[in-house]
């Protein structure tokens, strides 16, 4: 249902996005694509259990953007041409 095609749909963007980083970030949106596969193999037969990944998965994924843009944040801009 509507759960199955809520995870495939954040295991995509996740794809996308460690296919994209190294290092430390990817090595982040592995264990959650991690998580997140564990949340569809359990979907089906253990909802609960699901349910309980997919929070996992979320605070994890939650963890690494703050700390992702927090990054960003604290990078010196510098304007074009200088």
């Amino acid at each position: 249902g509507l759960a199955q095609a809520d995870v495939e749909t954040a295991q995509a963007i996740l794809d996308q996005m460690a296919a994209e980083e190294t290092g430390d970030l990817a090595e982040s949106l592995g264990l959650v694509q991690t998580r997140l596969d564990l949340a569809t193999t359990a979907l089906p037969d253990d909802p609960e259990a699901a349910a309980r990944d997919l929070n996992t998965a979320w605070e994890a994924l939650d963890a690494v953007l703050t700390t992702r843009l927090e990054e960003v944040s604290e990078a010196e801009i510098v304007p074009e041409g200088e």
